[in-house]
């Protein structure tokens, strides 16, 4: 897993990001944020986008864990998933060192529960939440960063709605043959996010929604474990749905205008 690169090296779970068992009482929660956002606050660290952006990932891992059905919910994705399970394989970050690329572990992880899952759910019961967890990649984190998929958009298949794949519609002209064929053809562009992203790229605006790249690939992450948690302890009613994503802030509702460089 060389080709990964520091994403796939700082990934840390948020309890280690604030130093902290996972049986960790709430003020116990509060107590280590407290502490690690007293070093790290970026007045106190030179106002470095690295700086700003291990702040926000520390805050974000605060959040989660002090809010309870946030907490369970991660808990509940922690424990169920494959791609968790098998971390002690590789290297991850210290205890408490949590750092901006750790963000970028969890994208990673993530999209690896993602090929599991598909890879394992022959009845694509899954695919419609699938196709929300990456569809909301492909608009709020591959777009802004400079990966968009041109074929995608070009066939104007890149409305939130279900895709148009040729394998299940013969006489559609759609790119992909299956969610497989376009899963595979989206992750070799979000390892190019992985890779190459910096911690100014991570603080980059999207647009004008007064949200940053940092603020997409951490709401995908959230997005991604909320569907998974479910998905992976084979939740889903008659109809193959699970229940729905709050977002942190409306702006994510609708996909954003990105300047023409970052298309």
């Amino acid at each position: 897993m060389e080709e990964e690169g520091i994403a796939m090296r700082e990934f840390s779970t948020l309890y280690e990001i604030l130093g902290i068992s996972p049986d960790a009482p709430a003020d116990a929660v509060k107590t280590a944020f407290r502490k690690l956002a007293q070093v790290n606050h970026p007045d106190k660290a030179g106002n470095s986008p690295e700086s700003a952006a291990k702040f926000i990932v520390i805050h974000h891992a605060y959040t989660v864990l002090a809010d309870p059905g946030q907490r369970r919910e991660y808990d509940s994705y922690l424990a169920s998933s494959r791609a968790v399970r098998e971390r002690p394989k590789y290297r991850t970050a210290l205890p408490g060192s949590g750092s901006w690329e750790s963000v970028l572990g969890d994208l990673n992880f993530v999209l690896w529960d993602i090929e599991d899952l598909i890879r394992d759910d022959e009845s694509g019961i899954f695919d419609a939440a699938v196709m929300k967890i990456l569809l909301f990649i492909e608009i709020w984190v591959l777009n802004p960063a400079g990966y968009p998929d041109y074929f995608y958009s070009a066939r104007q298949m890149d409305a939130i709605a279900e895709p148009v794949f040729s394998g299940n519609k013969p006489n559609s002209y759609g790119p992909y043959v299956d969610i497989r064929s376009y899963f595979y053809s989206m992750r070799m562009r979000a390892n190019k996010v992985l890779d190459k992203t910096t911690p100014s790229g991570m603080m980059a605006a999207i647009g004008k929604t007064g949200l940053r790249l940092i603020d997409g690939v951490i709401e995908a992450v959230n997005l991604a474990r909320h569907y998974l948690s479910l998905l992976n302890n084979k939740y889903a009613d008659r109809d193959g749905g699970v229940p729905g994503f709050v977002h942190s802030d409306p702006a994510f509702l609708k996909p954003p205008v990105l300047p023409k460089s970052a298309k």
